[in-house]
């Protein structure tokens, strides 16, 4: 580190360098860029000692260059406002130099205080790195990135310098060809006013040699020469069309040309009829002798003014060479060394990043050491979105393994599809560059591995940043959650189920306590009207009669919930045997036919001629069709009808229920034969009954190796059950001969 006093010998032997390289400099430059060599002289003090001796030799040099290369020589008293621009400019490009230069020892001593610092916190753990003064990772972007960022700005500046030197040639030599140009053009026109005076003298000598020989061939030479003038007019006029002072003597010029050219027609006008004593007397006049004269003398003018532009061009593009030369001289000179300096800093950047190699690869292998050891798959990405690092349960759940992956797009590798919609999802660690946040999977997201199989996944993804804070990467973090999605599914049908089943419970101990107290209240009137029939007979057998009817329907109630417990516990015993269908048919309309009757409903039964026979419990399966008729009669309006009807269809045999009462809802098919479903839920409106009887009808059919179907069109279009059955084929072996198989409970 060099010392104070040692900065400023350095700065004060650059300034006097440079205020002699501009003395031998002055007789070139005259009062042209006085402060150029100060710049030089400023730079180097800010390299050797920072912003206070160059901001002395900068001032100094203003006061110096001002006294001694800027006119009038001997003051400092701006009397010229340029010189105020002058100033202003040297100030801004000194504090330019100096604000670089002290950049680039901020950044440097920024960079040794912590490769101090991480060097000590690394002695205990890598000895051998901190003997060999190995900066981290941490440490190289506020030092290396530093210098290389300053070897920019120098070859920036640089750049900036060749430019401008450059320009300003090109500027110099464009000032040279164009007076070059205007050279050419100086010599147009005095070539234009030495043909205009030949050929105006030309038609003279025409003219005369007429007059005086009286040949008709002098005239020809005449009207040639006359023709030719008015071109050259002309083209002297184009010529002269940017200089007025020429343009007012090439009108002077015109005017006498045209005197001259009237007295020669004259002449020959006169010659030509016979007048030649005429035309002789004007020509000895000396009228057209002066005309010439006049001409020649304003051709003369034109000429001198032509050959003064001349001179002062050639002057201009002299002075305009000189300068170019010296401009490109010194840019070449301020180039080299801008070209030092920034070479100077790139190669101080280059040793950093050499020192730095070492320890940048010790914290990467221990980077990839902690990623590959954790438990979750691990995927990193760079700026652009394209796979650096897969972690082995990475490789594992995508299929892709880290050779395949490294620089293919993260959505390629990492393809997300919505479980539900199938519709594509965005990468989450490409809206976690985005929007600079952490980002996690959606819903229901599932991951296409390589083979193209699917797994459900749950996953993070963050940005990574650096020590600017800029977005230079992402890590996501995800895991296969195939187990715990199916545990959820589990949990959420259990649950629904549960939730069904405390709703249907409800519904149902809402129903059940709505039909006991339906009989419970006639059986309580009947006790009292008994006891206080006192001995009437009529009374008595009424109230019996109610109390009987009441009982029954307990009883039904109770033996409807005792079948559906005994079907679901499985323990329920059919006694199967040969069967035939007429008479378990006509035993169940037998039963329903009083209620049908006292809601005056017509019921109807059509069976095949021939007999249907089948295995089966009778007594369960006139309760099916008991339950289906008593069903049709229950939400059939007064007046309405039944029928029943029964048909062989192959080796089945169809029955079909059907009734004109209030239908059922499309959407209600599906779900008549759960357990308490009543269409109208309502108490006031309920028709009865526990809502177990169709369930009760489709487990008994289902027990019977049958089916049921409901079927509607719709509400207050009728409705209609079919059953199908198994039935017996007739001939040797069948039932017909008395064979069938024993009792099996199911």
């Amino acid at each position: 580190m060099r010392t104070r006093s040692t900065a400023y010998v350095i700065s004060f032997a650059a300034l006097t360098a440079a205020v002699l390289v501009r003395w031998l400099l002055d007789p070139l430059l005259h009062d042209f860029m006085p402060f150029v060599t100060f710049m030089v002289a400023i730079a180097a003090s800010v390299w050797a000692g920072g912003w206070r001796p160059a901001a002395i030799v900068a001032i100094a040099g203003y006061l110096i260059g001002a006294t001694l290369f800027v006119g009038p020589r001997g003051s400092m008293l701006l009397t010229d406002p340029r010189e105020a621009l002058r100033l202003a400019g040297y100030l801004v490009t000194a504090a330019i130099i100096i604000g670089f230069g002290e950049a680039m020892h901020a950044a440097r001593h920024r960079f040794e205080a912590l490769l101090s610092e991480r060097g000590a916190e690394r002695t205990a753990s890598a000895p051998t790195a901190a003997a060999a003064g190995l900066a981290p990772a941490s440490a190289r972007p506020a030092g290396g990135h530093g210098l290389l960022d300053l070897s920019l700005v120098a070859f920036g500046l640089t750049l900036l310098v060749l430019l401008v030197g450059g320009g300003l040639a090109y500027m110099n030599l464009r000032r040279v060809a164009q007076n070059e140009s205007r050279e050419g053009h100086t010599l147009e026109v005095e070539r234009d006013l030495d043909l205009l005076l030949r050929r105006l003298t030309e038609a003279e000598t025409g003219q005369r040699g007429y007059l005086l020989a009286e040949d008709p061939k002098y005239l020809e030479p005449y009207q040639t020469a006359i023709a030719q003038i008015d071109q050259i007019l002309e083209r002297l006029r184009l010529l002269t069309a940017e200089d007025l002072v020429q343009r007012r003597r090439l009108a002077q010029l015109t005017d006498h040309i045209a005197g001259k050219r009237d007295e020669m027609s004259r002449t020959l006008d006169l010659a030509q009829a016979d007048d030649r004593e005429g035309a002789l007397r004007i020509i000895r006049s000396d009228e057209g002798q002066g005309l010439m004269t006049e001409v020649r003398g304003s051709i003369g003018v034109m000429r001198s003014m032509e050959e003064a532009l001349m001179r002062r061009r050639s002057a201009e593009s002299d002075a305009s060479i000189r300068t170019t030369s010296l401009l490109l001289g010194l840019t070449t000179i301020l180039g080299v060394l801008m070209v030092c300096v920034a070479f100077e800093f790139s190669r101080q950047s280059l040793r950093v990043q050499r020192r730095g190699a070492d320890l940048i690869a010790d914290e990467r292998e221990r980077l990839r050491v902690t990623l590959a050891s954790i438990g979750d798959a691990v995927i990193v990405t760079g700026v652009d979105g394209r796979i650096a690092f897969l972690n082995a349960v990475a490789e594992a759940l995508t299929g892709w393994t880290q050779s395949e992956a490294a620089g293919r797009p993260l959505g390629e590798v990492f393809h997300l599809l919505d479980e539900t919609t199938r519709a594509r999802q965005e990468a989450p660690g490409l809206r976690a560059m985005r929007d600079g946040v952490i980002v996690g999977v959606g819903n229901h997201a599932v991951l296409v591995r390589k083979d193209g199989s699917e797994r459900p996944i749950d996953d993070s993804a963050s940005p990574i940043r650096d020590a600017r804070g800029a977005v230079v990467g992402c890590v996501l973090v995800f895991r296969d959650i195939t187990e715990r999605r199916a545990v959820e599914r589990r949990m959420r049908g259990l649950l629904e189920e549960l939730q069904v089943g405390d709703r249907r419970k409800n519904e149902f101990l809402a129903i059940l306590a709505h039909e006991l107290r339906g009989p419970l209240a006639p059986l309580r009137n009947s006790l009292e009207i008994l006891k206080r029939s006192g001995g009437d007979r009529d009374l008595v057998q009424t109230s019996v009669g109610t109390m009987d009817r009441q009982l029954r329907h307990l009883v039904r109630l109770v033996d409807e919930l005792i079948d559906i417990s005994r079907i679901n516990r499985d323990t329920i015993e059919l006694r199967k045997d040969t069967v035939e269908l007429g008479p378990v048919v006509q035993q169940s309309v037998e039963a329903c036919r009083p209620i049908a009757e006292s809601a005056h409903q017509s019921v109807s039964v059509h069976l095949p001629d021939e007999p249907i026979r089948l295995h089966a419990d009778p007594v369960r399966l006139a309760q099916v069709f008991g339950n289906l008729l008593g069903n049709a009669s229950k939400f059939t309006q007064p007046g309405g009808s039944i029928a029943l009807e029964a048909e062989r269809e192959g080796s089945d045999v169809i029955v079909k229920v059907r009734d004109t009462g209030i239908g059922i809802p499309r959407e209600s098919l599906g779900r008549v034969f759960e357990m308490f479903t009543q269409l109208d839920q309502s108490l006031e409106r309920s028709q009865g009954g526990l809502g177990i009887g169709l369930t009760l009808v489709k487990r008994l059919v289902e027990l019977h190796d049958g089916s049921v179907e409901a079927h509607s069109e719709g509400r207050g279009r009728g409705s209609e059950f079919v059953v199908r059955l198994p039935a017996l084929s007739e001939g040797p072996g069948g039932a017909g001969n008395g064979s069938r198989p024993g009792p099996s409970p199911s």
